[in-house]
């Protein structure tokens, strides 16, 4: 069986928790690793043990991010934290195939 690591939370809102994917907000209050300055909350992967994506909620509701490819970062998006995270891993599995 797989195992999946999970981030070291302090204090932190978890907007989504599966056994691969924890979505969690994000402050000056809850900082965590300097993404709170552009960024509300992050998408952690287990599989990696890492911040796949760094993401706000805009003004119409709809989720928008950023996740790294690089030295670059490409954009990611969601109507649903769901929606957003399977964005997500389809843009992960692209940077790995290529």
């Amino acid at each position: 069986m797989r195992k999946y690591s999970k981030p070291t939370l302090s204090g932190h809102k978890v907007l989504y928790n599966s056994p691969r994917y924890c979505v969690f907000e994000i402050s000056k209050d809850f900082p965590y690793n300097g993404f709170e300055e552009n960024s509300s909350f992050i998408i952690y992967d287990g599989v990696f043990d890492t911040e796949i994506a760094w993401c706000t909620v805009n003004e119409s509701g709809e989720f928008r991010g950023k996740t790294p490819y690089g030295p670059h970062e490409l954009d990611v998006y969601g109507s649903t934290i769901r929606d957003l995270i399977d964005n997500v891993q389809k843009k992960v599995e692209w940077i790995i195939r290529n």
